[in-house]
């Protein structure tokens, strides 16, 4: 398993920003979740065949062997394993164990369209894939500073320097982490016990939710890198497009473009599941088409 803040030692920041991206899209809301279809057993183990029990002992004993002997795995196949990670949303990467990685050849799936400008749906064969565009987004735009974290060092002062209004506890964490904040395109002081003044900002943030910004980094640990993958987190997560706007043509596009070096199995960095397949069967299954 993967973990985002432990990544960050191997990555330095450089002055090498030849990988600088266009600055993708807009603002901020959280959308709907989706929600998978389950099948409910109609009896619990204890009543089913003695032979039923030992066979399917017998299956689960040779899909370990298998996984064990490093038997190589469609990327199609996440399909029959993301209902062993699928729970609750973690607070922090990679809370929940993640699926193990898959090569997602997104040059082979078929674009069908969005729902409620927050789902991207496609196609590939027998299976739907659904994906969460903010989350999508935001794992993208992560992986993009976490190679090139001196991209956050593009820093763009404030015409006029901005009055946050927050917490004393936020007010006195975020000054306590100031200087980590400056190496990484913010400029502010602490003005009271619950007020800072922003002076500049790293300039992928330009037009978003200052406010939201600071609040979200204020919630972050005084550890050196994790303060950087809060950071990076944040800045990913707030210029990301939103669920409810549109993901035109040509945005979409690029990212996927760029999602083909991405693994999406490890979730969007604050871990929210960025997306889920869905096999034929499992949705004709809902309409009661068992045949």
């Amino acid at each position: 398993m993967t973990n985002d803040a432990s990544r960050l030692q191997s990555n330095p920041i450089s002055n090498d920003t030849s990988r600088l991206q266009s600055n993708p899209i807009s603002n901020d809301t959280s959308g709907p979740q989706s929600h998978a279809v389950t099948n409910h057993q109609s009896k619990s183990q204890s009543d089913q065949h003695p032979s039923a029990i030992t066979n399917a002992n017998a299956e689960g004993e040779q899909k370990a062997n298998r996984s064990q002997a490093g038997e190589p795995r469609s990327w199609l196949s996440a399909a029959d394993e993301q209902s062993e990670n699928t729970s609750k949303y973690p607070t922090k990467p990679n809370a929940v164990k993640p699926i193990p990685k898959e090569e997602i050849n997104w040059d082979e799936l078929t674009y069908i369209g969005a729902f409620q400008k927050c789902f991207l749906f496609f196609e590939h064969k027998d299976q739907m894939l659904v994906v969460d565009q903010h989350a999508f987004h935001e794992r993208i735009l992560y992986e993009r500073l976490l190679k090139n974290p001196d991209l956050l060092k593009r820093s763009q002062p404030l015409l006029m320097p901005e009055v946050l209004e927050l917490t004393a506890s936020e007010t006195n964490d975020l000054n306590e982490r100031k200087k980590h904040y400056e190496t990484l395109g913010f400029n502010f002081e602490k003005i009271s016990t619950t007020e800072i003044e922003v002076k500049a900002i790293p300039s992928l943030l330009v037009n978003k939710d200052i406010q939201g910004v600071f609040q979200s980094l204020a919630q972050g640990s005084n550890n050196h890198q994790e303060v950087l993958h809060d950071v990076l987190a944040s800045v990913a997560c707030h210029a990301a497009v939103r669920a409810g706007e549109d993901l035109p043509a040509p945005e979409l596009k690029q990212l996927l473009s760029e999602a083909k070096t991405v693994d999406f199995f490890l979730n969007c960095p604050h871990g929210r599941r960025v997306l889920r397949w869905w096999k034929a069967n499992q949705v004709a299954a809902w309409f009661d088409r068992l045949g």
